[in-house]
């Protein structure tokens, strides 16, 4: 019986080792896998997560409990001792250190354990290369060094201007240098790319190294008058006389080298026809012509316009420049043909037009050459918009009267008794016999930009908001219209509108009143005839009488 527990003893025992192996080669397997899973949960802030040997990167991280901590790159110490600020925030800034390209882990930790990690992150490295110096004569020693490769990575080669000038390999922690003679090539810019085993030279990108003296100019297209700024370098310390030309002819001179024999300024494109034109630089006896490599600046053809804002009516002239010797230009406003022009030999030319009828807004002035040279300018027309109309009659409150005398009630009656005798079946309204009302407004005064028309409302009621007008006319040419309405109340308005469209604000409106006759019209107009008729009675009873 001991003798079986001592077995059992050993299984289990053997059976925890066993256990106790495989949870230590599970923990060894993940960390091998996924080094950042036995760091602290808690992470850090790292800006930026990517970048090259020596560039900068700062960590932060909030909400600490000790007042220094320790900075790790791999299981490298980068500070031993930063201090945390009383609120438990930390701020470090430190240069990426000489290391291979890929993942690397950034740690926290406590002073005083070196296991006690608080937190991590992880920043990528990137490859990168530099060339010293970028510029120069030929045939100087030229070093390219580089970074952030993989380590001990072999058979990295460099390249000039797409060609194999030597090749090396990179130590242990990614980094390499070579240094050769940059080759006896022709000025101006070169361009060295790098590429390994392992990193391509899209990761790199290219350098550039400039053979001088060399000028450069920016832009290199465009109007005449653009101004272009021209920088030139390798020139001799303090060397004067530096000149500029365009297409031969000196634009510029005089112009005095800095102690390190670089100069900045500035040119005008002068008025020249469109295409390339040769910008020239040289020095004194130290930069002879032909020394530095000429510049190629193509003219565009372009247009002006003066003013570039008017109506209907003004003169515009239009100056266009970097346009073709002798060149034949159609110009036109819009769809518009305004006429014809000939470039001069400069590629210049000039042409005057009055705007013609046209709406409102930005229209393009457009001209086209023989030689296929285009371009176009925008002009606007910009119109203050007609005063608002005033009515005249009726005013506000008004009362109208159909039949407005005597005689017009008589004239109508009249009418109206023989239309009914002639056209007995269609006997008219009495008021469809009468005059009509007619409006009247103001009369605004008219510019040289063309005429004006009215728009007319009337609304029945009394409504001042005239949502639902029963009387719309457009494009009325007279101030006044007469209308025929029933008996009623009715409000009025009216509007300017000139030949652009341009419209005025309404008038205030007017409310009036319709009516067919007034008390005292009706009662002349019953007192004649009855007059007539008893003054007629009493003369045929005094005939009688005196008979």
């Amino acid at each position: 019986m001991p003798q079986q527990t001592k077995l059992i003893s050993k299984e289990i025992t053997s059976l925890r080792l066993g256990l106790l192996a495989t949870l230590v080669v599970s923990i060894l397997l993940n960390y091998i896998a996924f080094p950042d899973s036995l760091l602290a949960q808690d992470t850090i802030s790292i800006s930026p997560t990517s970048g090259t040997v020596g560039s900068y990167v700062t960590i932060t991280k909030e909400g600490l409990n000790c007042n220094f901590v320790a900075i790790y790159w791999d299981d490298q110490i980068l500070e031993t001792k930063v201090m945390v600020k009383d609120d438990g925030q930390l701020k470090y800034r430190f240069k990426v250190p000489p290391t291979p390209r890929g993942r690397h882990t950034m740690k926290i930790k406590q002073l005083g354990s070196a296991d006690s990690n608080i937190a991590s992150g992880v920043f990528t490295v990137v490859p990168h290369i530099e060339i010293f110096p970028d510029m120069g004569r030929g045939n100087i020693p030229v070093t390219i060094t580089g970074s952030g490769f993989a380590p001990l990575e072999k058979d990295i080669k460099i390249f000039w201007n797409n060609n194999l000038v030597c090749s090396t390999n990179a130590n242990h922690l990614g980094s390499w240098g070579v240094t050769f003679e940059a080759p006896a090539v022709t000025k101006g810019e070169h361009f060295i790319s790098v590429i390994g085993s392992t990193t391509t030279a899209e990761e790199v990108g290219v350098l550039k190294f400039t053979v001088i003296p060399l000028a450069k100019a920016e832009p290199l297209s465009g109007p005449v008058g653009t101004e272009v700024k021209i920088r030139g370098v390798g020139f001799r310390t303090g060397e004067d006389g530096i000149t500029i030309t365009y297409d031969n002819e000196i634009i510029k001179c005089n112009i005095v080298g800095g102690p390190d024999g670089s100069w900045d300024t500035t040119i005008t494109i002068p008025p020249s026809t469109a295409g390339y034109h040769t910008i020239g630089v040289y020095g004194s006896s130290f930069t002879p012509k032909g020394i530095v490599p000429d510049i190629q600046f193509k003219v565009t053809p372009s247009i002006e316009l003066l003013p570039t804002t008017g109506n209907k009516g003004d003169r515009v002239t239009i100056k266009g420049t970097g346009f073709a010797s002798n060149e034949e230009i159609l110009i036109n406003f819009g769809l518009v043909a305004l006429g014809k022009a000939t470039a001069a030999d400069s590629g210049c030319f000039e042409f005057v037009f009055q705007v013609p009828q046209t709406s409102k807004g930005e229209h393009t002035v457009g001209v086209s050459g023989n030689s296929g040279n285009i371009a176009k300018a925008t002009f606007t027309v910009a119109k203050e918009p007609p005063l608002a109309p005033e009515p005249i009659y009726p005013k506000n409150k008004e009362k109208v009267e159909i039949f407005g005398s005597i005689t017009e009630l008589l004239s109508a009656t009249a009418a109206f008794l023989l239309h009914s005798v002639t056209f007995w079946k269609e006997t008219p309204y009495l008021t469809s016999v009468a005059p009509g009302v007619e409006l009247t407004w103001t009369d605004l005064p008219v510019d040289n930009s063309g005429e004006r028309t009215y728009i007319l409302q009337i609304g029945p009621s009394w409504d001042t908001d005239l949502d639902s007008p029963i009387v719309v006319k457009e494009h009325l040419t007279e101030t006044k219209y007469e209308c025929h309405l029933p008996p009623g109340y009715y409000t009025w308005q009216v509007k300017a509108v000139d030949d652009i469209d341009n419209e005025s604000p309404w008038s205030l409106p007017a409310q009036f009143q319709i009516v067919v006759v007034s008390p005292y019209v009706l009662a002349l107009a019953l007192a004649i005839p009855l007059s007539v008729i008893g003054l007629t009675v009493w003369l045929w009873l005094w005939i009688s009488r005196a008979t």
